[in-house]
């Protein structure tokens, strides 16, 4: 049943988490939500179960952590492409910011950046 969740479910999930990775929280929440309720019933687990015991079980990423993780790898592959993809420089921009409104995944992931882009 697992094997039928990733492959119809989260792909769907997971194909659209650069579009909606920066709606509002309230949003990813709810859609959180639901994933939590899809595992529960794979798993045959009871609503008491902690989500992050039932996310462990099943091996999976909470959903705020996976649209970080995706954006960060569709980030790193376009650094490779340096000044010929236009987003490069709003990447730019955003490792410029204050290190206070970056995570330090994001800031180490602006360091690869730059450093491709060096070589």
């Amino acid at each position: 049943m697992f094997n039928i969740y990733q492959g119809l479910i989260r792909s769907k999930i997971e194909y659209g988490l650069i579009a909606y990775g920066s709606a509002q929280p309230k949003l990813i929440k709810k859609l959180q939500i639901t994933i939590n309720k899809a595992l529960r019933l794979i798993t045959g687990a009871s609503r008491q179960t902690p989500v992050i015991a039932l996310l462990a079980e099943t091996g999976t990423l909470p959903l705020k952590d996976n649209i970080e993780m995706c954006m960060l790898k569709y980030w790193a592959r376009s650094c490779t492409l340096g000044d010929a993809l236009p987003i490069n420089k709003n990447i730019e921009k955003a490792g410029q910011r204050s290190e206070e409104h970056t995570s330090e995944l994001q800031s180490l992931a602006y360091l690869v950046c730059r450093l491709l882009l060096e070589k």
